[in-house]
């Protein structure tokens, strides 16, 4: 192919590879030296996705795009037939497959295995640099505000926050915003990709020109996530007027997002030009809208998304109402004046007139005008207090990441508005905007603990779909059918199953949107992770599982928790098949993506296994009988165990294989090591070393951030028990943890997928990260009637910090814990309880006996760190 990269041009036969590297001290022009390799191993067919990173017209732009990552070592693109440009290790799903042509663009890069660089301690001096507006410093020390400097380099605009509540969400200056249900195209599309994604709303911006002050000056920006707020100030340059601009999303008003611009004359009166517009105009690749406001002062557009998920079902309707600017203001001398910019998102989702109620929304949100930026952050703040958080001293960058991941997850979701969480939160279009196992396997657990009714709503969302994984268990194993029909999709069941499905089975799909069938496809296919990853409803039963055992709501297990478990229970004990030993779960895909269809996932057996044990003890507490049959295949599936570890003769006491027939690969993500944390599967802490060191070997380093969470917590571990060569031994916790959040981005801290690159924002990666604190720092255990503590010290969380603490939600009252490293100690406090919520009591299981003190509002209870437990029970 002709390729003319960075200005050379060499033409190059397939299946030859260009390749150029910047090295130093290599001669060429300008560092650029070319080099030509044949075709080695980095392009291989090992499953691995194949969706698009970005569509270019040659080579060259492929390349060109890859090149912009820091940690894209390769790419492949598929020529004109559909101009797909693949990167390798930056990837969003980690493309290992054969383009037509293929590029390197590093040298040395054949192996496509680049470690991303862990965070280096960064100085309060730098986060919070001398030039920041004074009233920006404190909360800024406080990691509640992270600032960007004028003098500094600017972020990307694709790395710039969002502001959200859960009900709409609109990444700041961007041209879209997003509403959580209002989904565009056909389940089972014929398209290269999934047909289905969320749609594109076109926000109304108002742009402003200070007339006769020269132009502007930045002074900087900030998101600020005390008042879930971004913030940017700036200056004309004779300095003659101040200017602020706020962007939010009302908590309180969820239909509502708002851009304020408040102007300072500090002399005389100043006139300002305003225009006001539909950015990229009132027009959408996913809506077909209308303009429909008669109201002069107000800017509508209504209409509808193009496609409906399912033939047969009503398109959404949509309606947008903003407030027209007019065309100048006067700033009176030496005072203030501010223009608001607000729009107002309604859905036929909860409207029967959408026109009317936007009209109506906006109308509310002018009238309330005064009061509006003050009543969204009482209500965040409100909203903080009853849930839960971080305190961390000694490690301001990792209080900052902590808060801004907590932020990011929050402002995609709402509790009365179940419509669940996806990859790249809600202000994104990442992954479709589909909900996958990250909802409940990695965004979750945090808000189980610091938004418990958050938590509940995710749920709900699964709930409310039922209907979807009923239908997808009915057909499942289904031959013939591979093309879906009105949104039935066909994953593999064995014939046994085939033969007698079971009535109430709920087999959730990988990809759910809107209406809860399976949305992964590709090329009108049912997808290998469609076909063959079927953890994911294990995974909601443990969430259910999860959930009760926090707040103990009996209630709720009866009306929404046990009809998920029992119906999933019952798709199991279907599914597995008789083996020589009990049962076996054959032809599935665990999380490591890269191997399928596989026998015996060791995570896919342990977490079906616990949502069959779960079953069986929540049939007892509504007062149902389960079947015998759940419980004799709980016993009779095998965790896969091997005595000896491959490549690791030193290593004594044997390891987990990924799956039956596991032949020491690399894999993609954190998937095994998965057993000890979250799913609690006991094994001999010589066996949990061992499998860690294995693992470390085995994955890719180029995976996503979550997995190093995952390890992070498991050496924490590790290192906590007694008696082992790892005993007191933090290297491996602090380098994981560390690696945990590289993937975060200064100054906004936003999220990428990979080091170098995938899905922003990636608030899968962020509850990872969130959980290696609020789990791993605290040594939190949830268990059936009581908390479990057994917490390292603060330095084993990235090194720096000398106290990390948490408030966290259990059973109705909320509670602090802080582990302080100056005297080793661990303080333990309650600070509110509901009406009816029960006593607790602290155990201290590093005394014999262990003792025990009642927990009091006001009396916090100091004990050296340790074993230690929380129950409703003495």
């Amino acid at each position: 192919f002709f390729s003319p990269l960075r200005g050379r041009e060499m033409v190059v036969q397939a299946p030859l590879f260009v390749v150029w590297s910047v090295a130093a001290g290599v001669a060429g022009t300008n560092g650029v030296v070319w080099h030509v390799l044949p075709d080695t191993d980095w392009l291989d067919n090992t499953p691995g996705g194949n969706t698009c990173e970005v569509r270019a017209n040659n080579a060259s732009e492929c390349a060109d795009a890859c090149l912009s990552l820091d940690n894209c070592v390769a790419t492949s693109w598929n020529s004109l037939s559909d101009k797909c440009c693949n990167f390798k290790c930056s990837s969003k799903h980690q493309v290992h497959l054969k383009g037509e042509q293929g590029v390197v663009v590093r040298a040395g890069a054949d192996l496509c295995d680049v470690p991303p660089p862990p965070p280096s301690p960064i100085a309060p001096t730098t986060l919070c640099s001398k030039d920041i507006p004074s009233d920006w410093l404190e909360p800024c020390h406080n990691a509640e505000l992270f600032f960007e400097s004028p003098l500094g380099p600017q972020q990307a605009p694709s790395l710039l926050p969002e502001v959200g509540n859960g009900h709409v969400a609109w990444k700041v200056r961007s041209d879209t915003v997003y509403a959580a249900g209002l989904f565009n195209g056909p389940a089972g599309s014929r398209q290269e990709n999934d047909g289905n994604s969320r749609a594109r709303i076109p926000p109304f911006r108002v742009n402003f020109t200070v007339e006769g002050h020269g132009g502007l000056v930045s002074i900087g920006q900030a998101l600020d996530v005390r008042q879930a707020m971004f913030l940017a100030r700036s200056k004309t340059t004779d300095g003659a007027v101040s200017i602020e601009e706020r962007w939010y999303a009302p908590l309180h008003m969820p239909r509502i997002l708002v851009h304020e611009i408040a102007f300072v004359a500090s002399g005389e009166a100043v006139s300002v030009a305003l225009d006001g517009s539909w950015v990229g105009g009132p027009t959408s690749a996913d809506l077909k809208v209308a303009k429909y406001s008669t109201d002069p002062l107000v800017a509508g557009i209504s209409g509808s998304n193009l496609m409906p998920e399912l033939d047969g079902t009503p398109l959404t309707r949509i309606a947008v109402a903003a407030s027209k600017p007019p065309e100048s203001v006067v700033v009176p001398a030496n005072d203030t004046l501010v223009v608001f910019n607000i729009q107002a998102f309604v859905t036929s989702l909860n409207s029967t007139d959408v026109e009317k109620d936007a009209m109506q929304s906006l109308h509310d949100a002018n009238f309330s005008i005064a009061s509006l930026q003050a009543d969204h952050t009482s209500a965040w703040a409100e909203r903080v207090r009853q849930g839960g958080g971080f305190e961390v001293e000694g490690d301001l960058w990792l209080a900052q990441s902590l808060n801004a991941s907590l932020y990011f997850i929050r402002s995609s979701i709402r509790a009365d508005w179940p419509f669940g969480l996806s990859p790249g939160g809600l202000a994104s279009n990442g992954y479709g905007g589909h909900t996958f196992w990250d909802q409940e396997t990695w965004m979750w657990p945090p808000l189980l603990m610091v938004d418990p009714s958050c938590a509940k709503s995710a749920l709900q969302y699964r709930f409310n779909r039922i209907d979807g994984a009923r239908n997808k268990s009915k057909f499942c194993g289904q031959t013939g059918l591979d093309r879906p029909a009105n949104g039935v999709v066909h994953a593999y069941c064995p014939p046994s199953f085939v033969a007698n499905p079971p009535l109430g089975g709920l087999m959730f799909p990988w990809e759910s949107a809107f209406v809860g069938t399976e949305v992964q496809t590709s090329h009108g296919v049912c997808g290998p992770w469609c076909k063959y990853e079927q953890h994911i409803s294990a995974d909601i039963a443990f969430a259910v599982r999860q959930y009760f055992y926090q707040t103990g709501d009996t209630q709720w297990l009866r009306e929404v928790g046990y009809p998920l478990v029992k119906g999933i229970a019952d798709f199991y004990a279907a599914r597995v098949e008789p083996a020589e030993h009990g049962y076996s779960l054959n032809k599935v895909m665990g999380p490591d993506e890269y191997a399928y269809p596989v026998d015996n996932s060791a995570y896919t057996n342990a977490v079906v296994k616990i949502a069959l044990d779960f079953a069986i003890e929540a049939s007892k507490i509504v007062g149902d009988t389960a079947p015998t049959l759940w419980a004799n295949v709980s016993t009779g599936l095998e965790i896969p165990f091997c005595p000896s570890v491959p490549g690791h003769p030193e290593l004594k006491g044997g390891y987990h294989p990924e799956y039956d027939g596991f032949p020491a690969k690399t894999v993609k993500q954190a998937d095994t090591v998965m057993l000890n944390f979250p799913l609690g599967v006991p094994m001999p802490p010589e066996v949990l070393a061992n499998d860690l060191e294995f693992y470390t070997d085995n994955t890719d380093k180029g995976g996503p951030a979550m997995t190093w969470a995952i390890f992070a917590i498991d050496w924490m571990d590790v290192a906590l028990t007694s008696n082992s060569k790892w005993s007191g031994n933090f290297t491996n916790a602090i380098k994981y943890f560390l690696q945990g959040y590289a993937n975060v981005q200064r100054p906004f801290n936003v999220w990428r997928e990979t080091p170098g690159g995938g899905t922003v924002n990636f608030i899968t990666g962020a509850g990872g990260f969130l959980q290696s604190a609020l789990f791993g720092s605290s040594g939190m255990r949830l268990k059936q009637a009581s908390l479990t503590f057994n917490p390292p010290p603060p330095h084993a969380s990235g090194g720096q910090a000398t106290l990390i603490g948490i408030r966290f939600n259990y059973r109705g009252s909320m509670l602090s814990r802080r582990v302080v490293g100056a005297d080793d100690s661990v303080v333990t406090e309650l600070i509110s309880s509901v009406d009816g919520a029960p006593p607790l009591q602290l155990i201290n299981h590093e005394r014999s006996p262990p003792t025990s003190t009642s927990l009091k509002i006001g009396s916090p209870v100091s004990l050296p760190r340790g074993k230690a437990e929380i129950t409703t029970s003495s």
